[in-house]
């Protein structure tokens, strides 16, 4: 029975120390299976803080403009952290790349002031910023890269500008200006100076101008003085000049005689003739009508006025008469003698009769067109006047026409190679009374 017992006791026993061992080894390996869910939790978490972090300083895959290199080590800080670093490498890349980014950005940035690029900007500076983009990621390399070509178009500029005003000088102070600067080369150089973004140096530049202008002006003002004395001389020798001409003018103050307010349509012959003799002082009462109706008539212009001496009719030929029956019938109409044919003498003869005191009828053109239509001697337009007047320092001579013009005019002024041709062409004929 005390056998059985024991028995039992020390089976019970040993069922209690396995059920103990059992609870044991159930409690510890629950809590072991519930380390290991906290730990999945935690490095889960982990995982999770980091990329939800890393990720938001990135925006399309490239770095914000807010984030600091703190953020980034921050970032790295946490990517540390996580177990499983394969699953965080891109991101870790991604940062480490970042921040070289970030720190050639700020090497830029250190470069402006108030989105300005400093002065003291040097190429060797930019080079090496150059050198430092070219190992950045192809991403960030584009967006540094139009940041150092700024660099370089403001640092060219300032340097070509300041060269610009460096060759307005001819001394290596930049006091002397040199003497072929003018306004435009003032004005070209100070658009340069005037678009230049650093104060200081567009400060240091526009005293140098300030010198420049100074020096535009005074030649300036000296050129408008060469001019306005130069102008008082041109003035001086032109009013000498006319006076000169006025003074060198032979003129007669022969009568005027008007053949078509008269009547006398082609009759500028006779009126040419009467002019003349009233100014030598004979047939000082006669009309015109009256003298060209006593005029001989022919059907040879060479001994009389040929056709028409009051009308148009026939109008395509020439209503004319010749010098030499011209001279018989100024010497026989006046009873002066010293009228005489003198075709065939040059301009300068006429010249000289004028200086004489001689007016002389000469057969000309109207309007002093180029003679036209010739038939029985004579131009279709042929038209005799009086030259009344010479000019002995121009050559310029005066013509007084008996055709008055709708405006009154009848004096006119022909040069001498204008009157010698048209006197030429006609076929130099000519009469003077003396």
């Amino acid at each position: 029975m005390m056998k059985n017992r024991k028995r039992w006791i020390i089976i019970i026993t040993i069922l209690l120390v396995i059920l103990i061992v059992t609870l044991l080894i159930y409690v510890i390996y629950k809590k072991i299976e519930d380390d290991k869910i906290k730990l999945a939790k935690k490095r889960k978490d982990i995982y999770e803080s980091a990329v939800s972090y890393c990720s938001s300083l990135f925006d399309n895959e490239i770095v914000k403009d807010t984030v600091t290199i703190d953020k980034l080590d921050k970032c790295l800080d946490k990517i540390k952290l996580v177990y499983d670093k394969d699953s965080v490498l891109n991101i870790k890349n991604d940062a480490y790349r970042a921040k070289e980014y970030i720190n050639i950005k700020d090497k830029v940035n250190n470069y402006y002031q108030n989105g300005i690029v400093i002065s003291s900007v040097t190429m060797e500076q930019i080079d090496e910023l150059i050198k430092e983009n070219n190992k950045l990621d192809e991403k960030y390399k584009e967006i540094i890269q139009s940041k150092i070509e700024e660099l370089t178009n403001e640092y060219n500029s300032n340097k070509n500008t300041q060269s610009s005003v460096h060759k307005l000088f001819s001394d290596y102070d930049n006091n002397l200006v040199k003497d072929d600067i003018d306004r435009d080369n003032y004005n070209s150089v100070n658009e340069m100076v005037n678009l230049l973004k650093q104060e200081d140096v567009k400060n240091i530049l526009n005293e140098k101008m300030n010198i420049v202008l100074k020096f535009v002006e005074e030649k300036e003002a000296k050129i408008k003085e060469q001019q306005r004395l130069e102008r008082e001389r041109i003035a001086r020798e032109a009013e000498e000049r006319r006076r000169a001409i006025n003074e060198a003018w032979v003129k007669l103050n022969v009568p005027y005689i008007s053949q078509n307010k008269n009547g006398v349509l082609n009759g500028c012959e006779a009126a040419s003739m009467l002019m003349a003799l009233q100014y030598k002082g004979y047939l000082g009462s006669m009309d015109l009508r009256t003298y060209a109706t006593n005029m001989p008539k022919s059907d040879d212009p060479n001994t009389g006025f040929y056709l028409d001496i009051f009308g148009k009719e026939p109008l395509d030929v020439a209503h004319w008469i010749a010098p030499n029956p011209l001279v018989e019938y100024g010497i026989s109409s006046s009873g002066y003698s010293n009228i005489v044919n003198i075709s065939g003498s040059s301009i300068d003869d006429i010249a000289n009769e004028i200086i004489n005191g001689n007016p002389v009828i000469i057969y000309l053109t109207y309007a002093y067109n180029n003679p036209y239509n010739w038939s029985n001697g004579a131009p279709k337009n042929i038209h005799v006047q009086l030259v009344i007047g010479y000019n002995k320092l121009t050559g310029d001579f005066i013509i007084q026409d008996s055709w008055t013009r709708t405006s009154g005019q009848y004096q006119f002024t022909l040069s001498k190679n204008k009157i010698s041709n048209l006197y030429i062409s006609v076929g130099s004929m000519s009469i003077v009374v003396r």
